[in-house]
């Protein structure tokens, strides 16, 4: 059996990919290089440090701190898109936070957002 290494990009550390036998140990070997990847292939609109939009705290019921997250980033990107997808695990509230973008977007007295 041959023994394949490959230089990982941020150092001199060689890997042996013949360790990696499954998907989770491919994922914790290389997360620094996916994640790096990731957000330079896909930069956040919206970071933890900047301001949500000030229509959320017009809601009936007060968003989480993640929800508002992601419906201020929804409703930047819907400024630009047709369409947008929340996507995340069961009982997060994706229907509230789709609500929630619609209502940012969404100005006084007009009836429709787009």
């Amino acid at each position: 059996m041959a023994i394949r290494k490959q230089k990982r990009a941020e150092g001199e550390h060689l890997v042996n990919h013949d360790n990696i036998t499954d998907i989770t140990t491919y994922l914790r070997t290389h997360a620094t290089e996916l994640g790096e990847r990731i957000l330079s292939t896909f930069p956040p609109l919206q970071n933890t440090t900047d301001p949500v939009a000030p229509r959320i705290a017009t809601l009936l019921r007060k968003a989480l701190p993640a929800q508002a997250l992601a419906i201020t980033g929804t409703a930047k990107y819907l400024r630009k898109a047709k369409a947008a997808r929340i996507v995340a695990e069961c009982g997060a509230g994706k229907t509230y936070m789709a609500l929630g973008a619609i209502h940012v977007l969404a100005t006084v007295g007009q009836r429709r957002p787009w």
